[in-house]
């Protein structure tokens, strides 16, 4: 999971994403399958104006993904409001998970990959 910390530090979304896009195109480069995840949503109670900045990275990952056939899994799905970001029943602090956290964040990374894999021998077979 990469970005939350950079964007507490203020630093701009587009450079994160830059630097998001180059660790996966170098991971690429050695032969290993990247699994894209977004970024988890903090409470806006504790993070204001920088959740928008999670979601606008979390938007720019989804389309690199889509257009790059990468895998994404979406770890915020159940987890988070629009209104409210994470929900504090996940989290003590607003930003970090507790136990019920990681067992939605593992559930949904698990079946992102299936999906993912899924998707992707139904190409591999439509172009054989």
């Amino acid at each position: 999971m990469i970005g939350t910390n950079d964007i507490i530090k203020s630093f701009p979304t587009d450079d994160i994403f830059a630097d998001y896009s180059q660790i996966v195109e170098i991971l690429e480069s050695k032969g290993i399958e990247v699994v894209v995840q977004s970024t988890l949503e903090c409470s806006i109670a504790i993070c204001g104006k920088r959740l928008q900045a999670v979601r606008e990275l979390n938007k720019k990952l989804l389309e690199y993904t889509e257009s790059n056939g990468l895998a994404y899994v979406n770890v915020n799905s159940g987890m988070t409001s629009e209104d409210e970001g994470l929900l504090a029943r996940y989290s003590a602090d607003g930003v970090h998970l507790l136990g019920e956290g990681y067992s939605v964040w593992a559930k949904q990374y698990r079946n992102g990959l299936i999906r993912f894999r899924m998707t992707a021998a139904r190409i591999q077979k439509q172009y054989a």
